[in-house]
């Protein structure tokens, strides 16, 4: 990075389960934040993609998941979040063929999650202290992101069960507690919060992230999960529209 933007570099900061003592490097990608202090040009996101390109042969299995953010986008900030590149497993093959827009100004949504996991819990890894650099970001849009993220699990789940249980258990712990939890924190509180039918379905998805077993998924077992736990965040943010705020 350093090489690339030289002084308008403000700092580097690694979150998600790299951070947070979750880490799988079967199960995991690695999460970083990137600030800087103005704009990038076009031909510096083509080179660092070219960069994060070439990096990934070297990277974990689910790849490196990267934000570069501007100062300025973080000192007003705004949901969802305009960013300056954005890189990740899915958009590999765009990079490597030379199909990303650097051109037009994008947003996500999901930002704002990994700004609050960054503030909240995030390594420094070289730069300006996290502190001074990313916000306290308004909790109601940490949460919307989280949501937006399980919206699909009705449909998804039975493709990734593990994935959306323990992020079904992450949003639940949030609302209900408040906490800012890795996925592995969210499956061992989770496992004492849902009801009590769904307890051994959120074990089995702990056990599958660790690699401690495989289980047999159920269909049905995992719709009627979704439904169930889509369902209990409705009620909770309808009963308490500012809960997690």
């Amino acid at each position: 990075m350093k090489m690339h933007l030289g002084d308008n570099l403000v700092g580097v900061y690694l979150h998600g389960s790299a951070a947070m003592g979750g880490f799988n490097p079967r199960k995991s990608d690695i999460d970083y934040l990137v600030v800087v202090d103005e704009p990038l040009s076009t031909g510096q996101k083509q080179r660092i993609g070219t960069g994060l390109v070439a990096l990934a042969k070297d990277a974990p299995a689910k790849g490196i998941e990267m934000h570069i953010v501007t100062l300025a986008a973080l000192k007003k900030f705004t949901y969802p979040t305009p960013f300056e590149l954005h890189y990740s497993q899915m958009w590999h093959d765009q990079f490597a063929n030379h199909q990303v827009d650097f051109a037009t100004q994008k947003y996500d949504g999901d930002l704002a999650a990994h700004l609050a996991v960054t503030r909240s819990r995030g390594i420094w890894l070289y730069g300006e202290p996290i502190e001074a650099v990313i916000p306290e970001i308004p909790p109601q849009f940490y949460r919307a992101a989280i949501v937006s993220d399980v919206e699909d699990a009705g449909e998804q789940i039975v493709g990734s069960p593990s994935y959306y249980i323990l992020n079904l258990c992450r949003v639940l712990v949030y609302l209900l507690r408040g906490e800012v939890a890795s996925k592995i924190e969210a499956g061992n509180q989770g496992a004492q919060l849902v009801a009590p039918r769904y307890r051994q379905l959120v074990k089995d998805a702990l056990d599958e992230y660790q690699e401690n077993a495989r289980p047999v998924w159920d269909r049905d077992d995992l719709k009627q999960f979704a439904h169930y736990m889509l369902g209990e965040i409705d009620r909770i943010m309808g009963e308490n529209p500012a809960r997690g705020e």
